[in-house]
C-alpha cells in the first residue's frame, strides 16, 4: 500500500507540474489576449478617427449639396426671367404683325390707285407724244409755214396752247406724283424687307423658346428625380441612423454590463485569492470551485469575443453603406454632364435600399439582448460561486471539510477540465480562423472598391480620398499580416501544447481505465444483487396489498349491486301496479261521468213530473223512521235502501285493497261510487228537492258556530226561489240530528259536511276508538269541518314532506289490516291521493 501511495504521490506531483506548466501557458495566453485587446483598442481608435473623417466628408458633401441646390435655385430664377422676356418679345411681335397688316392694306390701296391711273396716264402719254411729234415736225419743216398757219389760225393755236399748258402742268404734277410714288414704293419695299427679316427672326425666337422650354422641363424632371432620389437616400440613411443608434445604445449597455461583470469577477478573484490559489487542496468543494471558476472564465471570454465580433461586423456594414452612399451622391452630381446616364440612374431607383442592413441590425440587437440576458445569468452564477466560496472558507475555518482519499475522482475532474480547456482552445482557434477569413473577405472587398474608385476617380480632381483609402489599405494589410503572424504563432504553440497534452492524457487514461473498470464491475454486481432483492420484496408486498384491496372492493361492489337490484325490482313492480291502478281509476271515472250525465237528465225529468204533496209525505215518513231506535227491525222501503247501500259500499271498498285500505276507517267520508247510480236508476233514493230539507240544513247550521254557518249554495238550486240564504243560516231547530248521508252523497259538488259534536275524532296518528253513536264508517274522516280540525290539518300539512319517493314507499309498503283496526294517517293520505285523481 505504501508503494501504491508513493506511486500515486509521484503521479500527483507530475500532474501538478503539468498543471503548473499549463497555468503558465494559460497566463501567456492571457497576456497574448490582452495584447490582442490592446491592438483591438488601437484599431478601434483608428476606426473612430476614420469615422470622424467620414463624418467631416459627409458634412462637406452636405455643404456641396446645399451649394448645388442654390445653383439650381439661381437657374430657376434665370429661367423665369427668360420666360418674362419671351412674353415681352411675343407682345412686340404681335404689335409688328398688326402694323404689317395695316401696311399691306395700304399697299393694296396704292396698287388699286395705280391701276386706276394707268389708263389716264397712258392716254396722257399718247397725247403728249402726239403733241411732241407734231411740234417737232413743225419745227423741222419750216418756221415760215407755221407762222403762216399761226397767222391764219390764231384762235386755234391759242386753244391748243392752253391745252398744252394744261397737259404740261398735269404732266409735271403726274411726274411729281410718280416720283413721290416711286419714293414711297422704295420705302415700302424697304419696310417689307425689314418685316420679312423680323418675321424670320420671330420664328427663330419661337423655336429657341420651344427648345428652352423643353430644356427647362427636362431639367425640372431631372431636378425632381434627383431630389426624390436624394430624399429616399436621406430617409433610408435616417432610418439606418435610428437603428444604428439603437445598436450603439445596446452596445454601450452591453459594454457597461460586461465591464461591471468583469469588475465583479476581478473583485471576487482578488477577494478569494488565498483560497483559490491554495497549493494542496484535496476536497471536493475545492474541485467544484475550480470547475465553477473555469466555466465562468470561459463564459466571460466567450461573451467578450462575441461582443467584439458583433462590433466589427456592424462597423463593416456601416463602412460599406457609407461608400455606397458616397458613390450614389457622386453619380447624382455628375448628372449635369451626362444627362441620359443620369436619367437611367434616377429611373432605376431602388426601394428599401437598406432592408438587408435593417434586418442585420435587428439581428444584432437581438444578439445584444441575448448577450445581456446571458451576462445577467452569469452574474447569478457568480453570486452562487461567491456563496460556494464563502461556505468553503467557513468550512476551512471551522475544520469541517475533510480530505478525500479517492484520488481517482480528483484525476478524473482534472481530465475533464483539461478536455474543456482543449475544447475552448479549439473554439478560439476556430474563431481566429473565421476572423482571418472575414478579414480576407474584407480585403478583397476593399480591393474591389479601390478598383472601382480608381475607375471613377479618373474624371474627378479629389485625390485626397484616394490617398486616405490607400493609407487605410496599407494599415489594414499591416494589421492582417500581424494577425496572420500571431495566428501562426498561436497554431504552433497550440499544436505543441496539444501534443504534450494528448501524450499525458493517453498515459493517464491507460492507468486509470483498468482501475475504473474493476471498480465498476464490483459496484455493478453489488448493485444488481441489492436491486434484485429490493424488487422481489417490493413486488410481493405490492401484490398482497393489491389483492386485499381488490377483495374488499369486490365485496363492497357486490353488496351495492344487490341493493340496487332489489330496489330496482321493487320500483318496477310499484310502477306496474300504479300504472294498472291509474288505468282502472280512469276507466271508472269515465263511466261515472257518463252515468252522472244520464242521471242528471233523468232527475230533471222527474222533478217536473213529481208533485209537492207526495214529496212532503215521503219526507215525513222518513224522518219518523229515523227516530225509531236501531234495535227495532224496520220494514219500510227506506231501511232496505240503507242496508243495500252499506253492503254495496263495503263491496266498493274491497276494490281498493291494493292500496292498503281493506277496511273502512271511522273518520273517512263515503266515496261516490257506481252503486249510487244503480240505486238512483232503481228508484231507491229520492231527489232532495223537498221543502222540509230546509229544516235539516237549519239544524246543521244551529249546531255550528256563527262564523262557520253555511248557506249551502249547491242545494239552493233545488229549493224554491222564495227561500233565501238567511233563512237557511237562521232559525232554531228542535228536532234531532238527521244523518242524511245518502242525500249528501248524491250531491257531487258538496264536500263540507258538518258532524255531531258528540262524535269523537282523531287528528294524530294512532288507532281510533269507536264513536258514541256507532255511526257508519267513512273513507275520509280526518277532514273534519270544525275549526280546530282545520287548524290542525293545516299544521300537519306544513309538517309533511313533499318528496314523492317517500310517499310511494309508504304507499307500497303498507300491510293489510284487520277489521277491528282502523287506518293510520298515512293510509288515509294514500286514499286521499287516489280520490283526488278520481274527482278530476
Amino acid at each position: 500500500m505504501k508503494e501504491i501511495i508513493i506511486n500515486l504521490q509521484e503521479v500527483r506531483s507530475s500532474q501538478d507540474a503539468v498543471l503548473a506548466t499549463q497555468e503558465t501557458a494559460l497566463k501567456e495566453k492571457c497576456v497574448h489576449i490582452e495584447e490582442l485587446q490592446q491592438q483591438f483598442d488601437k484599431s478601434k481608435v483608428v476606426l473612430k478617427t476614420e469615422l470622424e473623417k467620414e463624418k467631416l466628408l459627409h458634412r462637406e458633401l452636405q455643404v456641396k449639396f446645399a451649394e448645388l441646390e442654390d445653383q439650381i435655385h439661381d437657374r430657376n430664377k434665370t429661367i423665369e426671367e427668360m420666360q418674362e422676356k419671351l412674353k415681352v418679345v411675343n407682345a412686340d411681335l404681335e404689335a409688328s404683325k398688326d402694323y404689317c397688316k395695316l401696311m399691306d392694306v395700304n399697299q393694296t390701296n396704292i396698287v388699286k390707285l395705280c391701276q386706276e391711273l394707268e389708263c389716264p396716264t397712258k392716254s396722257l402719254n399718247s397725247t403728249i407724244m402726239e403733241i411732241c411729234s407734231d411740234f417737232d415736225v413743225f419745227d423741222q419743216n419750216s418756221y415760215d409755214t407755221l407762222q403762216y398757219e399761226y397767222a391764219h389760225k390764231d384762235k386755234r393755236t391759242e386753244n391748243i396752247l392752253n391745252i398744252i399748258k394744261m397737259t404740261l402742268h398735269e404732266l409735271r404734277l403726274s411726274q411729281k406724283v410718280i416720283s413721290h410714288l416711286s419714293l414711297t414704293n422704295t420705302e415700302l419695299n424697304k419696310t417689307l424687307d425689314e418685316q420679312q427679316t423680323l418675321v424670320e427672326n420671330s420664328k427663330k425666337d419661337k423655336e429657341e423658346v420651344c427648345n428652352l422650354k423643353t430644356r427647362i422641363r427636362e431639367l425640372e424632371i431631372i431636378a425632381q428625380k434627383r431630389n426624390d432620389y436624394l430624399n429616399n437616400i436621406i430617409k433610408s440613411k435616417e432610418s439606418l441612423k435610428d437603428i444604428v443608434q439603437k445598436v450603439f445604445t445596446s452596445r454601450n449597455d452591453l459594454d457597461t454590463v460586461l465591464s461591471s461583470s468583469l469588475q465583479k469577477w476581478d473583485e471576487i478573484l482578488s477577494k478569494f485569492q488565498n483560497i483559490l490559489h491554495n497549493e494542496n487542496p484535496i476536497s471536493e468543494q475545492f474541485k467544484q470551485l475550480q470547475a465553477k471558476k473555469a466555466s465562468l472564465e470561459n463564459i466571460l471570454y466567450k461573451y467578450r469575443t462575441d461582443h467584439l465580433e458583433n462590433i466589427k461586423y456592424v462597423l463593416d456594414i456601416l463602412w460599406e453603406k457609407f461608400l455606397w452612399t458616397e458613390k450614389k451622391l457622386h453619380d447624382t452630381y455628375l448628372c449635369t454632364v451626362h444627362e441620359k446616364e443620369c436619367l437611367d440612374i434616377l429611373t432605376n431607383v431602388e426601394e428599401n435600399q437598406f432592408s438587408n442592413e435593417k434586418i442585420i441590425m435587428d439581428l444584432e440587437l437581438e444578439k445584444n439582448k441575448a448577450l445581456c440576458n446571458n451576462i445577467l445569468k452569469s452574474e447569478e452564477e457568480m453570486q452562487s460561486f461567491i456563496v460556494l466560496v464563502t461556505s468553503y472558507e467557513n468550512g476551512l475555518k471551522s475544520g469541517e471539510i475533510k480530505t478525500q482519499s479517492d484520488i481517482d475522482k480528483k484525476l478524473q475532474n482534472q481530465i475533464n477540465q483539461l478536455t474543456k480547456e482543449k475544447k475552448d482552445l479549439k473554439n478560439t482557434i476556430d474563431s481566429t480562423r473565421s476572423r482571418n477569413v472575414k478579414l480576407e473577405k474584407n480585403m478583397d472587398d476593399l480591393r474591389m472598391e479601390l478598383k472601382r474608385l480608381k475607375s471613377e476617380t479618373k474624371s474627378m480632381v479629389d485625390f485626397d480620398v484616394m490617398r486616405s483609402l490607400k493609407d487605410e489599405l496599407e494599415r489594414m494589410k499591416e494589421q492582417n499580416q500581424q494577425l496572420e503572424k500571431k495566428q501562426i504563432e498561436k497554431d504552433e504553440s497550440s499544436k505543441t501544447a496539444k501534443q504534450e497534452f494528448e501524450s499525458q492524457l493517453r498515459k493517464v487514461h491507460a492507468t486509470y481505465e483498468q482501475k475504473l473498470e474493476d471498480m465498476k464491475q464490483k459496484m455493478k454486481k453489488a448493485y444488481n444483487e441489492q436491486v434484485a432483492k429490493l424488487n422481489s420484496n417490493q413486488e410481493n408486498i405490492i401484490q398482497e396489498k393489491l389483492q386485499n384491496q381488490m377483495e374488499s372492493m369486490c365485496q363492497k361492489q357486490r353488496e351495492e349491486i344487490n341493493k340496487y337490484k332489489t330496489h330496482v325490482g321493487e320500483l318496477s313492480s310499484q310502477l306496474w301496479s300504479v300504472g294498472e291502478k291509474l288505468l282502472i281509476e280512469q276507466q271508472q271515472k269515465q263511466e261515472a261521468l257518463q252515468r252522472l250525465k244520464e242521471l242528471q237528465v233523468k232527475l230533471k225529468e222527474t222533478e217536473t213530473n213529481q208533485q209537492i204533496s207526495m214529496i212532503s209525505r215521503r219526507t215525513s215518513k222518513l224522518e219518523k223512521q229515523e227516530m225509531i231506535p236501531e234495535n227495532v227491525q224496520q220494514t219500510t222501503q227506506r231501511v232496505t235502501v240503507i242496508t243495500e247501500e252499506t253492503f254495496e259500499r263495503r263491496h266498493s271498498v274491497r276494490s281498493l285493497q291494493a292500496m292498503g285500505n281493506a277496511f273502512k276507517a271511522e273518520d273517512e267520508e263515503e266515496v261516490f261510487d257506481n252503486v249510487y247510480l244503480a240505486d238512483m236508476k232503481t228508484g231507491y233514493c229520492l231527489p232532495s228537492t223537498d221543502v222540509n230539507r230546509l229544516s235539516v240544513l237549519q239544524m246543521r247550521n244551529a249546531q255550528c258556530k256563527p262564523h262557520l254557518k253555511s248557506s249551502y249554495p249547491a242545494e239552493m238550486q233545488f229549493l224554491p226561489p222564495s227561500l233565501t240564504e238567511e233563512d237557511i243560516k237562521s232559525g232554531s231547530v228542535t228536532e234531532d240530528v238527521f244523518n242524511d248521508s245518502l242525500s249528501q252523497s248524491l250531491l257531487p259538488d258538496q264536500k263540507a259536511k258538518k258532524k255531531d259534536r258528540s262524535q269523537t275524532s282523531y287528528k294524530k296518528p294512532g288507532p281510533p276508538t269507536p264513536s258514541k253513536n256507532g255511526g257508519r264508517l267513512s273513507l275520509q274522516g280526518n277532514e273534519l269541518r270544525s275549526p280546530s280540525s282545520r287548524i290542525l290539518r293545516e299544521r300537519n300539512a306544513d309538517r309533511r314532506t313533499t318528496a314523492t319517493p317517500h310517499t310511494l314507499k309508504h304507499l307500497f309498503t303498507l300491510k293489510r289490516q284487520d277489521e277491528n283496526a282502523s287506518n293510520t294517517p298515512k293510509g288515509r293520505r294514500i286514499s286521499s291521493i287516489f280520490r283526488k285523481s278520481r274527482m278530476q
